[in-house]
């Protein structure tokens, strides 16, 4: 793989990104919850932050005893969860800003979701048409944000995988589009039980993140697999 910098070199501005994500992060917040009410920013900026951190502390995953090497790493932040310019203890294999990065997602690709329903109500009968549109905007969203963060050695790729667009090999996508998917079947789906109020609404999506978890990753694995077997997924054969 080409890169633009030295793996070790220092991230390119990066704590002023960081904090910049981490703000950006708050400014959605908050526009949920006056926009929207408390209930919906729980859902998105609550549940669906815990749903993407576990995900995406995966990505980093190094377990070599079950084959598992991760996709890519990340070692040039500063700001991590209770270890902040290398001081303190770090509990998680990726910076905050990437953690707050998945709720915005998530907001994002709802709104998207329910601009297009307004304009084409049939969209919201449609379930799976209805995630799929969802997904296609969380992948929008991530198509220009990964070649920027990989130019820049925010991450770096696992060489094994091959190059697909601009240098972000394609299982990146497949993980994506597993992760959103999930997610956005299930908020359209519990948001079409008309006898759901809104506590036992975040109540069954917040018991459906476990459930999430599992079918992400076999969405993943799966695909992998298939990949592979196609020769689509890596330039040299771990």
């Amino acid at each position: 793989m080409i890169l633009a910098v030295a793996p070790d070199a220092p991230m390119f501005q990066g704590v002023a990104y960081e904090f910049s994500a981490i703000v950006l992060s708050l400014i959605t917040a908050f526009h949920c919850y006056a926009k929207r009410g408390r209930w919906d920013t729980i859902r998105i900026f609550g549940v669906g932050l815990v749903y993407g951190l576990v995900l995406e502390n995966g990505g980093p995953m190094h377990l070599p005893a079950l084959g598992f090497n991760g996709y890519f790493y990340e070692e040039n932040y500063k700001l991590y969860l209770f270890e902040f310019f290398g001081y303190g203890q770090r509990i998680s294999l990726v910076p905050i800003c990437t953690h707050v990065g998945w709720p915005v997602v998530f907001y994002t690709a709802v709104l998207f979701w329910e601009r297009i329903c307004a304009a084409f109500p049939i969209v919201r009968e449609r379930v799976w048409l209805s995630s799929l549109i969802i997904t296609a905007s969380g992948l929008l969203f991530d198509l220009n944000f990964d070649i920027l963060a990989t130019r820049f050695n925010w991450w770096v790729w696992h060489e094994r995988y091959s190059e697909l667009w601009f240098g972000v090999p394609l299982i990146n996508y497949v993980a994506w589009f597993w992760a959103v998917i999930v997610f956005g079947w299930c908020w359209v789906w519990l948001h079409r039980r008309p006898n759901l109020d809104d506590r036992r609404l975040t109540l069954y999506l917040a018991l459906c993140v476990p459930a999430m978890w599992v079918i992400a990753l076999i969405g993943v694995t799966v695909t992998q697999w298939l990949m592979d077997a196609a020769g689509l997924l890596y330039a040299t054969h771990p």
